[in-house]
């Protein structure tokens, strides 16, 4: 194992050509210093017990995906090149940070401008245009040429003039006297760490400006062995990053801490590589926060956080066993969070007014086993002078089984969330707590096994799409106002007060009992439904109101096994007149079209029930005052057949007002052929599509009817059982 320390050169994230391209696939070789030849190994951890590859390969990006150490009292000669080993960059007779080498020293000194000042005058001389010299401008290193120029061996001469206050610092390397080392040799004294090459375009850099790219913990004494407190190198880390703008790098790790990790700067970045575990001791609100700050005391804004990154593309863990929170977002805009969580007290995520801003949070007891399970997942709220948690995107978020709710916003408005999981939790997967929480979109976002409800939604404008909530007790209950839940799977669904509820292309996959869908609200729409099993559901127990439920399309039911009463209002131009009041009473009760009874249906529990748009029936023919006629018997292509049964076999016909209806059930047929064709005079005027049932698989199939008068199967390899129940079209031609 070697002893070695840090280069103070190439250390920096991503490397560019000459051209400001990323140099993908350069190399970086390490030679024996004044050899082009002789190989020098280089090392990955501060250890000396991991070598690098000789030469190191940037990634397609040009990112230096390792660290470079060097061993202690040894001379390199580094040398950067291309992917096909054309040099770029030549640094010889480099040493690690931390050694002395008393063939040099280096002096430095400051001068305080004065306003417009350009000509410094300088105490330590320096060899003119020997490349011994370099001069920073309030902590930034200037080139000379461009932003300076050396005049003489004492002074130097900037080419704009100079403000006020304004720092300049110089050092100057010397080689000491006698010595028979050459200029080009490395200093690492107290003073400063540099390195100068031996090529035409020598660079003078130290490591200081290194650090002004990228730093490690461990450069300010971090040991990560989860034993040692690494509480003072992390926060004194944290103030670097904070005054320079530096990167924050974790090599992999697990850091322990008892002071809370605050990062209260615009544009930073921490980079966390490998596993790296941060773990929190102490009890608190919070073991790290990126934090903009509260509200002031009148109201108006006390700052912000601008464009942090944190843990992009490779999360860290925080273990926070004795704090409220994992971590605490406020006031952070344009940014990125991505962490996982395995221990806190309260919440993973407490996040108070946020906007633009995307997170990727983990914390499953799947994944990662928790040491302490927390209450809920995320919290999503105001800071405290009102300010929401507004147009964020939420992306494969994975919450599961936190001892309460997983998800609870109070105050998010305008986000996104995009895949993920809710589920297994002790409450509930999803809640909108108030109306403050509106026009979220929830798309492939799965919440299943939850103690009490999977979606709760109580805000106004969510759309859930394509999203699963299949809890034992209850799927989705919807108190709010304008919500829309569009396609996906749910065992139930009550609606409460609400208004304007919108439920469309759903498939119930479990039977929906008493309190499978209650319609309280008002102007609730159902569209394109399937439900697996049918025991009072859809039940509206008080008539005595306005009608509260328009049915668009179709809702099919698989079976009825209970009695049950249904009011539902179907659209205009189907048949019936808009506002038109049907309640369904099965399978003993009577059916009624605007308070008259019109037919009494079969008590057969086995068959399959549609309330259609135009023309609804029970177990029945049909109703009579609506249809024209008893039905035609189709004649089917082979290798299509009527399914048989107790099912319909496949008929059409024509109500009063003209319109065509399909009904029966067919099967064993190839999909995109025709399964049959209707006559002239029962043919749509252009081709049009419907969406129905195919009762083999939950699968929404398609059924097509051409202008032409032939009917497809359309984009389904099963063809079991498909209903043809629902289509229902004008006869034009």
């Amino acid at each position: 194992m070697a002893s070695v320390t840090l280069s103070p050169v190439l250390n920096i994230p991503t490397f560019q050509d000459n051209d400001g391209a990323p140099l993908a696939g350069g190399k970086i070789y390490a030679y024996v210093a004044g050899s082009s030849t002789t190989l020098q190994a280089t090392y990955s951890s501060p250890t000396g017990d991991l070598q690098n590859t000789n030469p190191i390969i940037l990634d397609s990006s040009g990112r230096l995906n390792t660290t470079i150490f060097l061993e202690t009292n040894k001379y390199y000669r580094l040398v950067v090149t291309n992917s096909d080993n054309t040099p770029l960059s030549t640094f010889d007779n480099v040493v690690g940070t931390g050694q002395s080498i008393s063939a040099s020293t280096i002096t430095a000194e400051t001068v305080t401008a004065t306003q417009g000042q350009t000509l410094v005058p300088l105490t330590n001389s320096y060899a003119v245009a020997s490349n011994t010299l370099e001069i920073s401008l309030n902590g930034a290193v200037q080139v000379s040429g461009t932003d300076y120029l050396e005049t003489t061996s004492t002074s130097i001469t900037f080419n704009t003039g100079l403000n006020a206050g304004d720092v300049v610092l110089a050092r100057i390397f010397k080689v000491n006297a006698g010595s028979a080392v050459s200029a080009a040799v490395v200093s690492v004294a107290d003073a400063g760490n540099y390195f100068t090459g031996n090529n035409v375009e020598t660079v003078l850099q130290e490591v200081g400006f290194k650090q002004a790219q990228r730093v490690s913990v461990k450069d300010f004494g971090a040991v990560g062995n989860d034993t040692t407190n690494d509480t003072t190198a992390l926060l004194n880390a944290i103030a670097h990053c904070s005054s320079t703008g530096a990167a924050l790098f974790f090599p992999a790790g697990t850091y322990k801490f008892s002071t809370p990790l605050l990062f209260d700067y615009s544009f930073g970045e921490v980079i966390f590589e490998g596993k790296v575990v941060l773990h929190y001791t102490a009890t608190g609100a919070y073991a790290v926060a990126v934090d903009g700050g509260a509200s002031v005391a009148d109201g108006g804004d006390a700052g912000f956080v601008w464009r942090f990154s944190f843990g992009e593309g490779n999360a860290p863990l925080i273990r926070a066993p004795l704090a409220t929170a994992a971590m605490l977002t406020r006031s952070v805009h344009h940014s990125h969070i991505e962490f996982a969580c395995d221990a806190a007290v309260t919440t993973v995520l407490q996040a108070n007014f946020c906007v633009c801003t995307e997170f990727v949070v983990t914390a499953s007891h799947n994944e990662q086993p928790f040491i302490v399970r927390p209450q809920h997942g995320m919290l999503l709220d105001a800071r405290e002078n009102g300010n929401g948690f507004a147009d964020c995107i939420m992306r494969n978020c994975v919450i599961e089984g936190v001892a309460s709710d997983g998800v609870i916003s109070t105050f998010a408005q305008d986000c996104t969330w995009i895949g993920g999981t809710s589920e297994g939790n002790g409450g509930k997967g999803y809640v909108e707590r108030t109306a403050s929480s509106a026009a979220n979109t929830l798309i492939g976002f799965d919440c299943e096994s939850n103690g009490d409800l999977d979606f709760d939604l109580g805000g106004v404008g969510t759309y859930l799409i394509n999203c699963v909530g299949s809890s034992p007790s209850k799927g989705v209950e919807i108190s709010g106002n304008a919500n829309h839940i569009f396609g996906g799977r749910f065992s139930k669904i009550n609606v409460g007060a609400g208004v304007g509820n919108v439920i469309e292309g759903c498939y119930f996959l479990d039977t929906l009992d008493s309190g499978g869908f209650i319609d309280s609200g008002f102007n609730t729409v159902l569209r394109d439904l399937r439900i697996a099993t049918f025991n009072n559901a859809l039940a509206i127990p008080d008539k005595s109101r306005p009608p509260k439920l328009k049915v668009l399309g179709a809702v099919t039911i698989a079976s009825i096994t209970r009695a049950t009463e249904c009011i539902v209002t179907f659209a205009e131009n189907f048949g019936l007149d808009y506002g038109d009041t049907i309640i369904v009473s099965n399978p003993t009760g009577m059916v009624e079209l605007n308070g008259a009874y019109q037919v009494e249906p079969t008590s057969d529990a086995s068959n399959a029930v549609r309330l259609l748009a135009g023309g609804a029936y029970v177990n029945s023919s049909a109703f009579t005052p609506f249809i024209a006629g008893t039905g035609t018997l189709t004649t089917l292509n082979a290798p299509w057949v009527a399914f048989g049964g107790s099912f319909r076999s496949p008929s059409y016909s024509k109500d009063a007002n003209g319109y065509v209806h399909l009904s029966g059930s067919i099967k064993g047929g190839v999909s995109n052929t025709i399964a049959f064709t209707l006559p002239a005079g029962w043919r749509p005027a252009a081709d049009v599509v419907f969406t129905t049932a195919n009762f083999n698989v939950p699968n929404t199939t398609f059924i097509r009817v051409t202008g032409g008068g032939d009917v497809f199967v359309v984009n389904d390899t099963n063809t079991a059982h498909i209903a043809l129940d629902g289509v229902v079209f004008k006869a034009e031609q």
